[in-house]
């Protein structure tokens, strides 16, 4: 009798460390994907709401993904436990507990380890070696994050957008629109052997066509644009999803805007987003 309060010691680190915690909000749904159907999932009390969904756009999964929110009258105050069961019966002990504005909002999970980093999309703040993947820096008055974030989540609208260069594709997604901002979802999806390290993103006003004289590029400054998650590393085979806000201005059909993203080791990958597409963004 005395072997199983033994036995219970030894396995109880193993316990906790598989056991995840997942910080959930009442505006945006955490996603939980996984790598199997879920069969059954259930929280130990009324505070979330979770179900089953069927993915659309990035996220094709067959009843692989669970949406989970805080319940409307709640008043986040209590934590829930959710044990989560995978078709080969494989079992995922969640933690959930509230949080106002979750930085994260989607997790993936897979049955050797509690949360992973998804090989195909890096919405991580941290990598798996600890290192940060995102700035972190002050959010100007007029660009919107809860915006920003429901923006990021979506599919791109434009298929043509995108640039290579050595193994690193650059894609605009489209452009949205806010009351004060225009707003640029943007990816960078990194398929070579290498760490790709972000030293700064620009943006400027452009002609067209390049030509000397009055016509010439204008810098935007600093003050007039904000980069939600602004990537600093995008990790070999990996994707990363962001949003550039531009303090709300026009373009005459003769100049587009180009944002720059130079490389630490002076490389510098481009891309344009045109002027119809500054001037009418997309509603959300």
């Amino acid at each position: 009798m005395r072997i199983l309060p033994v036995i219970v010691t030894l396995l109880l680190p193993l316990l906790i460390k598989a056991q995840s915690r997942v910080p959930v909000g009442k505006e945006d749904y955490t996603i939980l994907v996984f790598e199997e159907p879920v069969l059954d999932s259930e929280p130990t009390n009324d505070e979330f709401v979770v179900f089953t969904a069927t993915g659309k756009g990035a996220f094709k999964q067959s009843k692989k993904m669970l949406k989970v929110k805080l319940n409307k009258a709640s008043e986040g105050k209590r934590e829930a436990s959710l044990l989560v069961i995978t078709q080969s019966r494989q079992r995922h002990e969640i933690v959930l507990y509230p949080e106002k504005n979750p930085e994260k909002l989607i997790y993936y999970f897979d049955a050797g380890k509690p949360l992973f980093n998804s090989r195909t999309k890096s919405r991580y703040a941290v990598s798996d070696s600890g290192e940060n993947l995102f700035e972190d820096k002050e959010v100007p008055k007029w660009a919107d994050t809860l915006r920003c974030r429901t923006i990021n989540r979506k599919p791109a609208w434009i298929a043509r957008e995108t640039t290579k260069k050595q193994g690193i594709y650059f894609t605009v997604k489209g452009t949205y629109n806010g009351k004060e901002a225009i707003y640029i979802p943007l990816s960078i999806r990194n398929e070579s052997g290498q760490r790709y390290d972000v030293k700064s993103i620009a943006f400027s006003k452009v002609p067209k066509i390049r030509s000397k004289g009055a016509d010439s590029s204008e810098p935007i400054v600093d003050e007039e644009f904000y980069v939600f998650q602004e990537p600093k590393k995008v990790m070999p085979g990996s994707e990363t999803h962001f949003v550039a806000v531009l303090k709300r201005f026009t373009l005459n059909s003769r100049r587009d805007v180009l944002i720059e993203i130079e490389e630490v080791g002076e490389r510098i990958i481009s891309n344009r987003v045109p002027h119809d597409l500054i001037n009418n963004p997309k509603r959300l």
